[in-house]
């Protein structure tokens, strides 16, 4: 009978800083903490790729974005980068 052995690399050290990360408490999506980490995401992104995190998100899924017509600023923003890309 032929063994099958599980080939995948064994434990690996994780580095202290990324466990104390991970020991953080989770930031909602409703929260002001959680708009302050979009915006410095997307300021960052802009700055390496000269566009937003939300309108790279827009332009890597072309037409195939659904957005509908909901109530919101933040719709409204998104259906107008979604017509200026």
């Amino acid at each position: 009978m032929l063994k099958k052995y599980l080939l995948a690399p064994g434990p690996t050290p994780v580095p202290p800083e990324v466990v104390l990360a991970m020991a953080a408490p989770v930031v909602l999506h409703r929260t002001p903490e959680f708009g302050e980490l979009l915006r410095r995401v997307s300021d960052a992104s802009a700055k390496l790729f000269g566009l937003s995190a939300l309108e790279m998100a827009l332009r890597q899924f072309g037409h195939e974005v659904p957005l509908g017509r909901g109530p919101g600023a933040a719709q409204e923003v998104l259906l107008e980068m979604y017509r200026n890309n």
